[in-house]
């Protein structure tokens, strides 16, 4: 379950470091991952590849039918190959002496489609039956569902990254505006952005008097002048209101004026 906290690639190298411990159950092991949209996987981790004289391609062609019956399509293709069958393998040889002559191929599931597939050599001291069926679509489930929310993760990071950009952009935009400018946000018009021209225009001594607080507490002398009740009706309605030279009297701290 910890998988899901890395990288798709991350996710299969360490995926496949697990079922490595079991060459008994597990001879070898790859998997390869979908290309976005293209009809095509990559080779992304293996084990046992290298022991038992695998060659295995760096990347499938999901319509080459000749190399991997059934790519294709995954939801109806068998999922179990003689090893002879296929233009892979030099001869391969178990844990325990006796050859591999079968290997399972097993899509790795996503939502609308394969995010990759499991392929695996069956060992010979295993009965191909239900139960063996089972333990490798189990591992084909669970390695799907890390993978899935490996991706949702970073797209996650991926959206948080790029509304932080805006928010620097937009700060950037405040700070080098020409004219005062203050953001406000929620019901009591919390001010979350101002620049230093409006600082100094309201006469306060600097963003920290403002930021943070409610309209009403950072400017009281506004409420008695209608400005919070303009507010509250933009906030309601979602209706823009243009004010043209209104008039607004400003409590300036800094000379003790009321201007």
């Amino acid at each position: 379950r910890n998988l899901a906290s890395a990288s798709s690639e991350v996710v299969c190298r360490r995926a496949v470091d697990i079922l490595a411990a079991n060459p008994a159950d597990l001879p070898f092991v790859a998997i390869y991952l979908c290309e976005g949209q293209q009809r095509r996987a990559n080779l992304s981790a293996s084990a046992g590849v290298t022991e038992h004289k695998l060659n295995l391609p760096a990347a499938i062609d999901l319509d080459d039918v000749i190399s991997f019956p059934g790519a294709a399509y995954p939801s109806a293709y068998p999922s179990v190959f003689p090893l002879e069958h296929l233009d892979l393998f030099s001869t391969v040889v178990g844990t325990s002496g006796s050859p591999l002559r079968e290997a399972i191929f097993l899509p790795v599931r996503g939502m609308t489609g394969p995010l990759g597939f499991l392929f695996a050599g069956v060992s010979p001291r295993k009965r191909i039956d239900s139960r063996y069926h089972a333990f490798y679509a189990q591992i084909a489930d669970e390695l799907g569902e890390a993978l899935r929310a490996s991706g949702m993760l970073q797209r996650e990071a991926q959206l948080l990254a790029e509304a932080e950009a805006e928010r620097l952009k937009l700060r950037e935009l405040f700070r080098q505006a020409p004219a005062g400018m203050m953001m406000l946000q929620g019901p009591n018009h919390e001010i979350v952005l101002v620049n230093e021209k409006y600082v100094r225009l309201i006469g306060r001594k600097s963003q920290a008097d403002l930021l943070g607080k409610p309209l009403a507490v950072a400017l009281p002398e506004a409420v008695n002048q209608g400005l919070i009740e303009l507010l509250n009706e933009v906030y309601r309605t979602g209706n823009p209101f243009w004010g043209n030279e209104m008039k607004a009297s400003l409590d300036r701290e800094e000379s003790h004026q009321h201007t």
